[in-house]
């Protein structure tokens, strides 16, 4: 609880963001990001469910379980406002329901006064809706380039692993990943 008080920024992950860094291989990164910037990731409980599901990929129950236990991720419960988003945004999963409700409760949190409160979605939907409650919310591009601005991901890793998202199933139009992967090739 303490290093929270030090947390300047704290993101909180919808689970095809840990799918994604999963498959792409590039949990180190992301701890190595964490460490450099003292960054709190937070997992709702709602994501910690939906990825322990039977028939998800056993090295992301793995990477799951093992972050958790390192303390890399942080679990949430369920928040009251789960309840009133789920009837607000009915189209929206329980894992995005939980990532909105715990950045919304968190920044009404005094130790998170002073942090930038993210949720990390994909999903359209929940990110509008995450942008309607007035949070900023950014998704697992964007997380991809802040690592390789931060240094923890090397640039040619990032490339890499931006060119293959479509191959392993992540939706992104052609233009926008182009227009990404000329973002990870700059230097600053």
């Amino acid at each position: 609880m303490e290093t929270w008080r030090r947390t300047k920024t704290v993101l909180v992950f919808d689970a095809s963001v840990i799918i994604e860094l999963v498959n792409a291989g590039i949990l180190d990164d992301l701890r190595r990001y964490r460490n450099m910037r003292n960054v709190t990731i937070m997992i709702p409980q709602a994501v910690v469910e939906e990825l322990r599901e039977e028939g998800v990929d056993p090295a992301v129950r793995e990477a799951l379980n093992a972050f958790l236990s390192e303390d890399v991720f942080t679990p949430m419960d369920a928040t009251p406002l789960e309840s009133e988003l789920r009837f607000r945004y009915p189209a929206l999963g329980q894992g995005e329901i939980g990532v909105i409700a715990t950045a919304i409760t968190l920044k009404g949190r005094p130790e998170f006064s002073e942090a930038r409160v993210i949720p990390v979605l994909d999903d359209r939907k929940a990110r509008r809706a995450a942008s309607g409650q007035g949070l900023e919310v950014h998704g697992t591009l964007w997380l991809l380039l802040e690592l390789k601005r931060s240094g923890a991901l090397e640039k040619r890793k990032a490339i890499e692993t931006l060119e293959r998202m479509p191959e392993r199933g992540f939706r992104i139009s052609e233009c926008k990943l182009k227009e990404v992967i000329e973002d990870a090739k700059k230097d600053c």
